[in-house]
């Protein structure tokens, strides 16, 4: 794993700064220092920095809590619950890569953002713009600016 600098939107600018406030009202400063880097945004309780699996672990129960509030919710309304599937921090790669290209953002610079040596694993690989959904959209487009598919 290469040291980036990735730029961010403005929002999770913002998110990230909310996050940094929520922490330091709650007293989780971190002090520790990993290869040359301070002040972690993602801390445990105990205000040392988060390891992966334990981003994962806190994504799995907040999928594990809302999909039991959810059955519960569904059946005291007498309806199908609507439940999320399992995910990891990983599977948000993908998603955001997705993301990316759906936006329009080029493939170079989502290959930079993703970290990819070569951009044909951001293409291959993390970006799935490959189902009807997604070729829809590209049609749309074309019907918008006025081109004409001819077989």
């Amino acid at each position: 794993m290469g040291k980036r600098t990735i730029p961010l939107t403005d929002a999770a600018c913002d998110a990230f700064r909310a996050i940094k406030l929520q922490n330091f009202q709650l007293g989780k400063i971190c002090s520790v220092t990993i290869d040359g880097y301070t002040d972690f945004i993602f801390v445990t309780k105990h205000g040392r920095p988060m390891m992966p699996n334990g981003v994962n672990n806190a994504l799995y129960n907040v999928v594990k809590y809302y999909n039991e509030y959810e059955l519960k919710k569904a059946s005291e309304e007498k309806r199908e619950p609507v439940l999320i599937h399992q995910f990891s921090s990983h599977v948000m790669r993908h998603t955001g890569c997705t993301n990316m290209a759906r936006s329009g953002v080029n493939i170079k610079a989502a290959q930079y953002i993703m970290g990819h040596a070569k951009s044909d694993v951001t293409l291959d690989v993390y970006n799935h713009l490959n189902n009807a959904f997604d070729a829809k959209l590209e049609i749309k487009k074309l019907e918008k600016n006025g081109t004409v598919m001819v077989q």
